[in-house]
């Protein structure tokens, strides 16, 4: 699974100040994946007083958890004044029906003069993670009248035989089915013996 967002965006504070935080407008699942990553090209020159910061939530933006900079291991992103790709690896991230991620520029300015610019920067976004699916069998025997559907839908057979057939299994897997199948037919016809119309079918001789 990867998800993928390149389009620049530039969180700078606009008034002294000021600290600006743009967020995901939308959730990524990562439920059936693990060892989800997130790697990002990213910039901020900044201080002690301007830097940029990153964050995650995983209930949909109702709550968000800060994540360190890779490069100095503090809360901090700042002291690149160029492009840097950095790599973040975070077990809460794996498995998450809503996850997205958030950034903020902290400008401690006093006043617009003194304002950095730019801010923090980032590009090239991607989001990664690794199927943890482990797919599951079964064999089961059917019997069925004239023809059988497949339990995907996929499939409708009318004569005996052993067939395959795929569904998802309750983690969201693939349960592979192999299907014993025993088709079933009725003989509808009747034959005439004077004024009595018997049923030909062997297991129907006592009905007329």
């Amino acid at each position: 699974m990867m998800a993928a967002e390149c389009t620049h965006r530039c969180c700078d504070g606009v008034t002294g100040g000021q600290s600006t935080f743009a967020k995901m407008s939308g959730d990524i699942s990562t439920v059936g994946y693990d060892s989800v990553t997130f790697d990002l090209w990213w910039m901020c020159g900044g201080s002690t007083a301007y830097y940029g910061e990153l964050f995650y939530s995983t209930n949909g933006g109702m709550a968000w958890t800060q994540v360190n900079n890779p490069e100095s291991g503090t809360t901090q992103w700042k002291d690149e004044t160029t492009w840097i790709a950095s790599e973040l690896w975070n077990a809460n991230w794996d498995n998450q029906a809503q996850l997205r991620f958030g950034f903020r520029f902290v400008s401690g300015a006093t006043s617009t003069s003194s304002e950095l610019d730019p801010g923090f920067a980032v590009d090239d976004i991607t989001i990664t993670g690794y199927n943890t699916c482990t797919n599951t069998s079964n064999t089961i025997s059917v019997n069925a009248c004239n023809e059988y559907v497949s339990p995907s839908g996929n499939f409708t057979w009318t004569t005996d035989g052993s067939y395959n057939d795929v569904i998802p299994n309750s983690a969201g897997c693939d349960s592979l089915l192999t299907i014993n199948l025993t088709i079933n037919t009725v003989d509808a016809t009747a034959g005439q013996s004077g004024l009595t119309l018997s049923a030909n079918n062997s297991g129907a001789i006592s009905y007329q």
